[in-house]
């Protein structure tokens, strides 16, 4: 297997669960950046664009390719991607850091296109919003504690049904891509 080198990181990560688990019923796929606040798509680079798309939205294909092996394993499957309004197709403007929008709506499509895949396998996907929270990256300001943040995602782990697969959540609701 031929691997960037943070492909490479997630595949050993895989190999080391193996050596120590049976399965793995709920992986969080929360890998995410906001490196363009003030840029546009006339301002920012490629690099910044590739780097965030890597980090927000392709990250999650490079875990569920290398975990699967574990979550075929595991009697109801779950996978949860942490995504944002930003990427919602209606929330796309100027106002949005432009690569980290752009990869959130990625992340979104990449959600769709593995709960489609994964959905003959017994494997449910979702994606979900946890709001403006306190974090490194939403800052002291955010609205939201981690605490809040966490909810729906707690929810899709230990509730949701895999008829809800390839949906996208906030406040443990549907909402719209």
């Amino acid at each position: 297997m031929r691997c960037s080198p943070d492909d490479r990181s997630i595949f050993l990560a895989a190999q080391a669960l193996t050596r120590s688990c049976d399965r793995l019923d709920v992986p969080i796929n929360n890998a995410g950046i906001l490196p363009d606040r003030g840029l546009n798509l006339l301002n920012i680079s490629r690099d910044m664009l590739d780097l965030t798309m890597h980090t927000n939205a392709f990250g999650a294909v490079s875990v569920t390719q290398a975990f699967l092996p574990l979550l075929a394993k595991a009697p109801a499957a779950r996978i949860i991607n942490i995504s944002s309004k930003y990427g919602q197709l209606d929330s796309l403007s100027a106002s949005v850091p432009a690569a980290y929008g752009l990869s959130k709506l990625a992340l979104n499509g990449t959600t769709i296109m593995l709960a489609d895949t994964l959905r003959s396998q017994g494997l449910a996907v979702y994606a979900m919003c946890p709001g403006w929270v306190r974090t490194d990256m939403g800052g002291v300001a955010a609205t939201r504690s981690p605490e809040e943040g966490a909810d729906t995602a707690i929810w899709l782990a230990t509730e949701a049904g895999p008829e809800l697969s390839g949906k996208f959540f906030g406040d443990r609701q549907e909402i719209s891509y």
